[in-house]
């Protein structure tokens, strides 16, 4: 049988070691210690696996010195104990593969089982050998039926071996997209415009992995929940906590092992832990050579293409490849290599589309009239007083009723709903810089009408993705008593930024290219692993590892001035006279208005480049002894993780916010701007806010991670196995390695500092105050971790199984969740225009950050909760029963659950999304603005505009301001003081039922998760955390996944032509069926309210007068500007009486009365259901001895079925139009077509076609 092990080894590059060597050098004393208390650790329980077992005679009782031969199959390499007075014997320590196991016993017939497999974080049972008397010459040899069932723990763990990675259809090169195979495991989408996995596999990265990406394994936090390992090195992304540093290729890839619950203590890392195993040498020589090829010529065109009339464009994606191993001559198998090399050359064509909302020339002229075909495009019906949020009425057919221009003259209000030729603004308010930063728009290409969504710019974009990826191991067998085995990995590649070169890491909605032929990007990622394996007599081993995974991820502009001030004639300056050069950012104002452009200052520091550096060196010592029934681990464990990285979320070419909208002018205090039409506003250069900042400092952080364990593995009974441990580890915070520290907030001492004009009252870190830890948070010395387990065989034969356990486990948030208070703490300058102004353009010269003397205001601004000791905690618990039935297959059900705690509330780990409001200790309590203003003693009875109280006639100034009611106003103004702390938490219960068959010509996967994942995710209080509560974005309640495979083997019932043709095929295939997820999780951020907004209308003849606008919402609502989302109230059953496609009844929704919030009771609102079927047939020729050549072709969804979605999130909003006089609330959408899903997934989800040669020698 091929060989299935795979582990780690110490052989590298030089460049490489001296890295390495250099990171040694931060961690060589917490080695010192490790060794001194304790000379053990732990990661090889993920990479390693272990073998026990009991010999007895024909009546039962135990054979005490009988002789165990272990052998590896592959290369022939023994070890050799004896059982002890309770019979018992074990193999600790093992290389994942397959083994025979021999047993001798004087006076007693020799007994051999063979084809044993291993994987990796095993802990398996031998059923009892039996021993007849008999003689010592004749050796009795039984092959095992199958995967044993792992008797001797409670853990749940799932494994992809080499058949299955080989056998099974894998649409790209990274071997974790087969986890969404496996029990637990949900396909999570990109959002409810995109019915089709997150992940996408076909484009080939460095840093693929689904982990994080696309596939969340039982309900664990999406960021930062699930650890990747490769041959035990901890590849998963610190960043992110998600991706990875370097690919796991599936033709380098031995096993996948995924430990999903309840995994005993002497394992690091959890609460889920994917451990993937390369390949080796054996003791004959072989390899292989291969090519994959994808070619659009045989692929489907998608559907979004075909009903654009878009032609699929020339794509391939090639993959030729090979690997050789074998014994090394001269070493007397005693000295094994693999070695693999991979080239890829990817050409996506038109995979990648970016779609956007572009003005007209005549709307950037200020023409929002009906006289030009331009126009009746964008709007064939006319323009609105007060337009839908869709096509045909978008925001930028918002006829400019109401408008005022900067010399405060205006439009007149129009009340009626009826369409208008619309309205024109004068030649002498058209800003010069909204000209200019327009200049790098595309032109419209696209017919609303025809385009799901009303987008009219469709734009494939070309992009070209050439790597490579190279991996080596050796195994040496030092003697019959040491192993010496490790790998090194190395991977490349280069390509525009997310494929479409429009922004870093993610795709904005209405997003268009980066000016200059867009960012792009150049990663290379290594990994490196070696173990020493000593047994010092037949009860006694010792695993040393030692590891390190590298990622360097650069990002460039080919062409930095295509985006100057100078080259787009910007004409205006900055608070900050810093050098950045670049026009400032904008994000769009959503559909039908203006593209985004929104990437912050990211190529100022390091000049011209994004850096990102990734880097974590890990040791592990374990020590394995038996005691009778006992095998005892103990161990230690130390990881130092650092990310170097250019700041990402400081603007110093500036950012501003445009949108709808008409507050009082910063400077004229007089309302200014289109209540209704952004583009308007755009052209006039009117911003609802601007911010800045003065620098992008790098962000170097790290954090630590020290662990000791003590494990027992019990034979309490020949049928109960019991598992008791416990694991005493440090670990730590992030924090800053350039020792400025991470900030922290100390509310008391906010007005202090502010009399004192201290730079960011309140907020305190390492460089001013030593009594700050530098990761701010403080950390515990250690945290103490049980973990328990038991294994009951119900009828002594390993074919009924009783498993089941409990245990704690603590894990690191990604280190996005912390760079907020490191740039507070680097002193990053921000300013931010007043809450409720608008400025404009044209007056950013005259904006002023004031320095702190005394009393000034300081922008937002994050620090951690001094006291907040939180650090993730997870407990995992399962109870499952296994049991052997016909065809020697398993069926296996599992109640399994986990409960997690202390997870950051101001983070990305549950929903993808910040919700800093929750963490926002300067946002206005709710009622506040109903009562006087704190300062000037004024109640103000337009809380829409605080600043005047309406009269009947012009208004009464109040001098109220929304600063006022802050609690931290006189010092932040509108702007945040975040203090973040771990409160957030996610729960997660499920049933699992699997029908899993392994071995024979027939194989097959067949699994069904009923489950429910809630956690603190929902946007919907930022007030009180319990009540954003929910079903997270990543929840799936029903899944259902098939893998299998059918070998029509040799066949005799034809003549030989057609036996021929017909035997020896292989035929595979995926299929997954979910349900929809919950659709308000998966809204804009996840804000659950379906986006619902609300527009005065009947409005005093002299509204603008008295400062009343069309505006309202949480402040008339709420008596706050803290985002509250006004929640829908229900009249029925929204998932009721639906029609085709539709998700959700739109007649259910109503706004609440003003005054009251709704979201009461809402029933299960799941979005479309996702599935697909993936297909391969192969077949294998031989052509002399052990060489033969194998062809195969797979088919990727190759049922060629798009499945329904949403073109934009507009047949999910809700609009109302609130009467100014009676309160009155009125529909204004349509709920015939509200929740109907009006689009179809695009590419990469259609046909495609994947052909592949490999020739094995």
């Amino acid at each position: 049988m091929k060989s299935k092990y795979g582990i780690s080894t110490r052989r590298g590059l030089t460049l490489d070691l001296r890295q390495l060597c250099g990171s040694v050098r931060r961690i060589i004393p917490l080695i010192a210690v490790a060794f001194l208390l304790s000379s053990t650790s732990l990661i090889h329980a993920q990479t390693t696996a272990q073998l026990t077992g009991i010999v007895q005679d024909a009546s039962g009782s135990v054979i005490p010195g009988a002789e165990i031969t272990l052998t590896d199959e592959s290369t022939g390499t023994t070890r050799v104990v004896e059982t002890n007075r309770q019979g018992l014997y074990a193999f600790p320590a093992l290389v994942p593969a397959t083994y025979s196991v021999k047993v001798n016993a004087k006076g007693f017939q020799p007994k051999e089982i063979t084809g044993i497999m291993l994987h990796a974080g095993d802990v398996r049972a031998v059923p009892a050998i039996s021993l007849a008397v008999g003689s010592e010459s004749t050796t009795v040899t039984v092959e095992a039926t199958g995967d044993m069932i792992p008797t001797d723990n409670g853990a749940r763990t799932n494994v992809l071996d080499s058949r299955q990675i080989e056998n099974l259809v894998l649409v790209g090169r990274d071997t974790t997209e087969l986890l969404k195979v496996l029990p637990g495991a949900t396909t999570v989408s990109s959002g409810l415009t995109q019915n089709s996995p997150m992940y996408n596999d076909l484009n080939v990265s460095v840093q693929q992995s689904a982990i994080g990406n696309g596939i969340n394994i039982n309900g664990a936090v999406n960021r930062g929940g699930t650890a990747l390992l490769a041959d035990g090195a901890n590849i998963i992304d610190p960043g992110n906590m998600a991706s990875s540093v370097s690919i796991v290729n599936p033709e380098m890839t031995s096993e996948v092992s995924v430990q999903a619950s309840n995994f005993g203590a002497d394992t690091a890392f959890g609460p889920v832990v994917v451990s993937t195993i390369s390949k080796s040498g054996g003791n004959r020589y072989h390899g292989e050579a291969y090519f994959d090829a994808r070619n659009s010529v045989l692929n489907a065109n998608d559907w979004q293409s075909n009903h654009q009339g878009i032609a699929q464009g020339p794509q391939h994606y090639y993959y030729p490849g090979g690997n050789f191993g074998g014994p090394v001559p001269g070493t007397k198998s005693t000295l094994f290599f693999w070695g693999g090399f991979e080239k890829w050359l990817q050409n996506q064509g038109n995979s990648n589309v970016l779609k956007s909302y572009i003005p007209s020339p005549e709307m950037m002229a200020g023409d929002f009239t009906t006289d030009n075909p331009d126009n009746t495009t964008l709007c064939p019906n006319g323009f609105y007083a007060t337009p839908t949020s869709s096509y045909p009425q978008g925001a930028w057919c918002g006829d400019l009723s109401g408008t005022v221009f900067p010399d405060g003259s205006s439009i007149p209000t129009n009340n009626s709903t009826a369409p208008n030729s619309g309205n024109k603004i004068p030649a002498q308010f058209i800003d010069p810089g909204g000209a200019a930063l327009a200049k790098i728009w595309p032109k419209a290409n696209a017919n609303p009408a025809t385009t799901p969504g009303g987008f009219n710019y469709v734009q494939p974009i070309p992009n070209l993705n050439n790597g490579w990826i190279y991996r080596f191991r050796i195994d040496y067998q030092w003697g019959p008593n040491t192993k010496i085995y490790g790998s090194y990995q190395q991977a490349y590649d280069s390509q525009l930024a997310q494929g479409n070169g429009a922004h870093l890491y993610w795709t904005p909605g209405n997003a268009i290219p980066y000016p200059g032929g867009g960012m792009s990007e150049a990663f290379r990622g290594k990994s490196l692993a070696g173990h020493f394996v000593h047994n010092f007599n037949a009860t006694t081993t010792n695993d040393f590892m030692a590891a390190w995974a590298f990622g360097d991820f650069p990002f460039v502009q080919p062409d930095p001035s295509a985006a100057y001030r100078s080259t787009l004639g910007y004409p205006y300056g900055k608070v900050f006279q810093t050098t950045s050069l670049n026009i400032p950012a904008y994000s769009s104002a959503g559909t039908a208005s203006f593209p985004d452009f929104s990437q912050a200052s990211i190529f100022d520091n390091p000049p011209g480049q994004y850096a990102v550096r990734k880097e974590a060196p890990q040791f592990s010592n374990t020590l394995t002894k038996i005691w009778g029934a006992h095998t005892v681990k103990m161990g230690a464990f130390t990881q130092n993780t650092d990310n170097y990285q250019s700041t990402f979320s400081t603007f110093q070419d500036g950012s501003l916010t445009i949108r709808a909208g008409q507050n009082p002018n910063v400077f004229t205090g007089r309302p200014l701007g289109s209540p209704q039409n952004p583009v308007a506003n755009f052209t006039m250069g009117i911003l609802s806010g601007y911010s800045e900042n003065d620098s992008s400092p790098i962000a170097d952080t790290a954090y630590q991670a020290t662990a000791f364990f003590v494990s027992d593995n019990w034979r309490a009974t020949k049928h109960l196995t019991l598992e008791l441990g416990a694991r005493v580890e440090h670990i730590g915070h992030w924090y800053d390695r350039q020792h400025i520290g991470m900030a922290v907030f100390y509310p008391d001492r906010v007005l202090s500092d502010f009399n004192s004009g201290k730079y960011a009252p309140g907020y305190y870190w390492h460089a001013i105050d030593a009594g700050v830890p530098l990761s701010g948070q403080p950390n515990r010395f250690a945290y103490f971790n049980p973990r328990l387990g038991f294994s009951y065989d119900l009828y002594g034969n390993g074919n009924t199984m009783v498993r089941g356990g409990w245990g704690s486990y603590r894990f690191v948030t990604q280190v996005n969740d912390v760079s907020a208070p490191l740039v507070t703490a680097q002193h990053v300058l921000s300013y931010n225009s007043p809450g409720s102004k608008t400025v404009m353009l044209s007056q950013l010269n005259q904006l002023a950050y004031v320095p702190c003397t005394s009393q000034c205001t300081s922008g937002t601004q994050t620090g951690f909760d001094p006291g907040d000791y939180g650090q993730p905690l997870t407990f995992a618990y399962n109870l499952t029963i296994d049991q052997r039935v016909k065809w020697n297959s398993v069926v296996d059900v599992a109640y399994v659950g986990s409960s997690t705690s202390q997870l950051p509330d101001n983070s990305e780990g549950i929903e993808g999304s910040n919700y800093a409001a929750i963490a926002d200790q300067n946002k206005t309590p709710l009622g506040a603005f109903f009562k006087p203003d704190p300062v000037t003693g004024v109640l103000s009875t337009n809380p829409e505009n605080l600043g005047t109280n309406p009269n009947g006639s012009t208004g009464t100034p109040t001098g109220n301001q929304a600063s006022h009611y802050h609690p931290y106003g006189f010092a932040y103004g509108t702007a945040s003081a975040n203090m973040n702390r771990s409160i957030a938490y996610t729960n997660y219960n499920a049933l699992q039922v699997a029908w899993i068959k392994t071995t024979g010509r027939l194989g097959y996967n067949l699994n069904a998760t009923w489950s429910k994942t809630l956690g603190t995710g929902l946007q919907a209080n930022p007030f009180d955390i319990h009540l954003d509560y929910g079903p997270t974005s990543t929840d799936r309640p029903i899944v259902f996944n098939a893998s299998y495979y059918y070998q029509t083997g040799k066949l005799n019932a034809f003549n030989p032509f057609v036996n021929g043709l017909l035997g020896g095929w292989t035929i595979s295939g995926i299929s997954t069926w979910q349900g929809g997820g919950y659709i308000p999780a998966a809204l804009g951020n996840g804000v659950p309210n379906f986006g619902l907004g609300l527009t005065y209308t009947g409005l005093p003849a002299n509204a603008k007068a008295q400062g009343i606008t069309t505006g309202i919402g949480t402040a008339t609502y709420f008596g706050t500007d803290a985002p509250v989302p006004i929640m829908p109230v229900l009249t029925c059953d929204p998932t009721a009486n639906l029609g085709h496609y539709q998700r959700l009844n739109g007649n259910c929704f109503i706004a609440p009365p003003v005054g009251q919030q709704g979201g009461q009771n809402y029933p299960y609102m799941s979005a479309g259901a996702y599935f697909n079927h993936d297909l391969a047939i192969y077949r294998s020729f031989h052509i002399h001895e052990s060489q033969q050549i194998q062809f195969r072709a797979s088919a990727f969804n190759w049922l060629n079925h798009p499945l329904p979605g949403y073109s934009s999130l507009t047949p999910l909003t809700l609009a109302y139009t609130v009467d100014y006089a009676s309160k009155a609330i009125t529909r204004n959408y349509n709920t015939s077509t509200f929740g109907v899903m009006d689009n179809k997934t695009g590419a990469p989800y259609q046909r495609i076609i994947e052909l592949n040669v490999k020739y094995f020698f």
